[in-house]
């Protein structure tokens, strides 16, 4: 190794940034390699100069890259039991991504240090299966959102299902991230509460969402339409929500197949607040303590759990 820099972080290298500036819409960038090292960007030097790891070990392999807003998502991962990998133990401190530009020309587009938290890399062992894989997720900003980014190598990594799965109703296929974060712009008088869209939501027994309301509903009967969904009524407890319930916060909910069912109420105090309105139903329910207890001591029990 070399002289210890501290630093740890990833750069775009000067080749890197000349070849993504020539990037047009519509053009491909193709990914030729990447590289795992132990060597150490020397004092003094800029790791945006690097056109090469400072001490190369051998190939690593990567996810299929993403474009999404104009941002390159890609997962470098290196594991121990491959074919590209070393027989003997290693400190892993750099990792570089490498790409062809427009002249055919490969240059290391993306380096990484991992200095001040360098990782070691046991040897895999037949005798003794000691699978080791590290994972580096890293994002790139392109000029366009129409940019293709293709791999020239096999990554013999499996990165989208086969088949959709639907996870608290909504899609993934093993390729991009999911979320089950919204917004409603609906008026506070309007009882019917769309949403901005979800991608990939489904609206089905089990899906949960967090929607944050522009405004504190006003309406009755308040029912909520989540990603242009149908719209499904909401539920607290079992009983219908009173307008104060739902303010301008983020409120989470679930749907049970027909109702979507409140999780976090808003709780405020003052006439007709969702504070009074859950010590109303406490009173419905230790009433319904007493009457028991009253009427029949064996029911009373077998209520309690006693």
């Amino acid at each position: 190794m070399t002289d210890n820099n501290s630093g740890y972080g990833g750069y775009v290298t000067d080749a890197g940034r000349n070849l993504l500036m020539k990037l047009q819409a519509g053009d491909t960038m193709r990914i030729s390699r990447v590289m795992v090292g132990d060597g150490v960007v020397p004092n003094g030097v800029n790791p945006e100069t690097l056109t090469d790891l400072v001490n190369p070990l051998c190939t690593a392999s990567s996810t299929s890259p993403v474009v999404k807003n104009s941002t390159l998502y890609i997962t470098v991962v290196y594991e121990n039991n491959k074919e590209y990998s070393l027989t003997t133990d290693f400190v892993l401190t750099e990792f570089g991504v490498f790409a062809i530009d427009s002249s055919n020309k490969e240059v290391l587009v993306y380096y990484a240090t991992l200095a001040d938290y360098p990782e070691l890399v046991t040897a895999y062992d037949q005798n003794k299966p000691n699978v080791v894989i590290r994972r580096y997720p890293i994002s790139v900003a392109l000029t366009s959102t129409d940019i293709n980014v293709t791999l020239d190598f096999d990554s013999g990594l499996v990165t989208e299902l086969a088949e959709k799965r639907t996870i608290d109703g909504v899609e993934f296929n093993g390729a991009s991230n999911i979320h089950h974060q919204t917004r409603s712009g609906a008026a506070a008088d309007i009882a019917e509460k769309t949403t901005d869209e979800i991608d990939g939501f489904v609206l089905d027994k089990g899906a949960r969402v967090s929607v944050l309301f522009d405004s504190a509903n006003t309406a009755e009967n308040p029912a909520l339409a989540v990603s242009g969904s149908a719209a499904a009524p909401i539920r607290y407890g079992g009983q219908a929500v009173i307008p104060e319930m739902i303010s301008n916060i983020a409120h989470s909910f679930e749907f049970d197949g027909v109702y979507w069912q409140l999780l976090n109420p808003a709780v405020v105090d003052g006439d007709g607040s969702a504070f009074e309105y859950m010590t109303y139903y406490g009173a419905q329910y230790a009433w319904k303590i007493f009457m028991i207890h009253l009427n029949d001591q064996n029911a009373y029990q077998a209520f309690m759990g006693v």
